[in-house]
């Protein structure tokens, strides 16, 4: 076990659910959830989403938007810099989003940022962004997965709270407090120390141990009981999160939307979200917000029950990550599809690889994904339903979907941009490109003695305001 002298520092030990595969700000490889609470620390935009999801300020000290809602105008805070020292002016996000919007960086955020017309730096301190048309997702996307780096090729370098000092694949990361950040006086810890357990079981081991200051995904299942016996203070929040069942629109069967359906009304999702998520779960059929009527358990083991299939058993190509509990869903959604006549032979993988490069790049008939957070609609239809969106892995295509997402995005007032939402998730209900499984929370542990962590709807780890006693702290630390 590697060991590591901090002296006085305040150290937070952090575990993650998984490591990541790369941490280049903007890339494809880093648009991901797990490397994003890291970038989002290292760094972060012109503004952010706080715990109540509302935009404020961040790099940029205030903005103002013009009548027609196409020009953005933002106010950059005095004094800032990167943590190479070089400074935060408005040059260097013009050049931030020519790298982004460059071919050659292999980025996801272009088609994002369709509307965006351009970027133009006024002075040092203000920067202003035209965009063709009026879209009220787009402070969203700036404080979602996009990110202000230094003009480096040693990435990441930005000027947020933290810098990356060590990357120990396979075991550790580590970052520093730094101290020019425009908010430094609200940073309690100096060293941030990331660690990765995927297991279930794993993780609660480390709280029954108290190896640990914050875990990001405490096991639904064992949260109570660790927090009657003492051993963690539970934060959650409700999120965007889903976990669904993909199946592949381009080849057999699921190529035939009828074989989908069935498949659908085959599955008790209410047990599932009883045995996996517990009370902060929640059995969905939406793919975003609050879903008004849910698929009754009844009905749904009644549907199973009437089904059966002819001519024998049909074997599916299925993959999934083995980051619990999917695998375990994976075993009893197999046992309510065998009166279908269909079983399920899986294909696990470890993470890393990201999931695009299992879900996206390679082939299978149906896939056990995680659907994770996302700061606006906007983002989660455009990707991930619309034909040919960055992570629509299963090929899925609809021209009313396009259309009513299209819509939607320019859609100015919110009574409207809900109803085209609406009518999206009405056609995806009755096409089923995936199955939402279950809805779920994130749920975060803290052991005692930490103090002011929240649990983000987004899972970004904001830290802000938190503090470690002394009995979290020792010269020497295991990782």
């Amino acid at each position: 076990m590697l060991k590591r002298d901090v002296g006085g520092a305040r150290r937070l030990r952090l575990v993650s659910l998984h490591e990541m595969v790369s941490l280049d700000p903007n890339t494809r490889l880093s648009d991901s959830s797990a490397a994003t609470p890291v970038l989002k620390l290292i760094c972060p935009n012109l503004v952010r989403l706080d715990h109540e999801m509302r935009i404020q300020p961040e790099l940029a000290s205030g903005w103002s938007v013009s009548d027609d809602q196409c020009v953005y105008r933002f106010i950059l805070r005095e004094g800032l810099r990167f943590h190479d020292g070089s400074a935060v002016n408005a040059q260097c996000v013009v050049w931030n989003f020519e790298r982004i919007l460059d071919s050659r960086t292999g980025s996801v955020l272009p088609r994002d940022f369709e509307p965006l017309r351009a970027v133009r730096a006024l002075n040092d301190h203000e920067v202003v962004f035209e965009l063709h048309r009026p879209w009220p997702a787009f402070l969203h996307h700036l404080a979602g997965r996009c990110h202000l780096v230094a003009n480096t090729a040693l990435q990441p370098c930005g000027a947020g709270a933290f810098r990356l000092v060590e990357w120990v694949r396979g075991s550790h990361l580590r970052l520093q407090r730094f101290a020019d950040y425009w908010n430094a006086d609200a940073i309690h810890v100096d060293d941030l120390l990331v660690t990765w357990a995927p297991d279930g079981d794993a993780r609660t081991r480390l709280i029954e141990s108290g190896d640990f200051d914050v875990m990001e995904v405490v096991p639904a299942a064992e949260a109570g009981r660790l927090r009657d016996a003492g051993l963690a203070a539970i934060t959650h929040t409700r999120s965007s999160t889903r976990l669904t069942l993909a199946m592949n629109c381009r080849r057999p069967p699921f190529d035939d939307p009828e074989r989908r359906r069935a498949v659908a009304r085959a599955l008790d999702r209410q047990a599932l979200v009883e045995r996996y998520a517990g009370p902060h779960g929640r059995a969905t059929s939406v793919v975003w917000g609050e879903d008004h009527a849910p698929v009754p358990a009844e009905a749904a083991r009644l549907a199973r029950d009437r089904s059966s299939a002819a001519g024998g058993s049909e074997v599916l190509q299925g993959v999934m990550t083995r980051v619990s509990p999917m695998p375990a869903v994976a075993r009893d959604v197999g046992a309510m599809l065998e009166p279908l006549g269909l079983r399920l032979d899986m294909r696990g993988y470890d993470d890393p690889p990201w999931w695009p490069m299992v879900y996206c790049d390679t082939d299978w008939q149906i896939a056990f994904q995680g659907m994770g957070t996302r700061a606006h609609a906007d983002m989660l239809f455009s990707r991930e339903f619309c034909t040919g969106g960055s992570f629509n892995s299963t090929g899925y295509s609809n021209p009313a979907l396009d259309e009513l997402v299209a819509q939607a995005r320019h859609a100015v007032d919110p009574g409207e941009r809900d109803r085209l939402y609406a009518a999206a998730q009405e056609i995806l209900a009755r096409d089923v490109p995936v199955i939402v499984l279950y809805g779920s929370d994130t749920l975060v542990g803290t052991r005692p003695g930490v103090s002011g962590f929240r649990a983000h709807p987004l899972s970004y780890w904001d830290l802000d305001g938190v503090r470690v006693d002394d009995a979290g702290l020792s010269a020497t630390r295991k990782t």
